[in-house]
């Protein structure tokens, strides 16, 4: 099957720009999984459950993180950007 385009990724740079945006949104994303964490208590309190079963909200999405990591990163280097399509 013949692509409608061809991505050249050799001749590719980034900018100082872009590499900051990368870094910024990354440290977000990271951070996104631990800001549940200081409210467990409120989180407990709030919906009436043990702070033991408030727990498992960032302890799920550890393991949604993880899962994802551990899935969407080899798929993402195993091909080219060309052959890359979602299942």
């Amino acid at each position: 099957m013949p692509y409608l385009c061809s991505l050249n990724v050799r001749n590719m740079s980034l900018s100082k720009g872009n590499i900051a945006i990368m870094a910024i949104c990354t440290g977000l994303i990271v951070a996104n999984i631990y800001y549940a964490q200081p409210l467990l208590v409120l989180i407990a309190r709030e919906f009436n459950v043990s702070e033991s079963n408030a727990g498992q909200v960032t302890f799920f999405t550890q393991i949604g993180y993880a899962l994802g990591l551990l899935f969407c990163v080899p798929w993402a280097t195993s091909s080219s950007a060309a052959d890359r399509s979602l299942p």
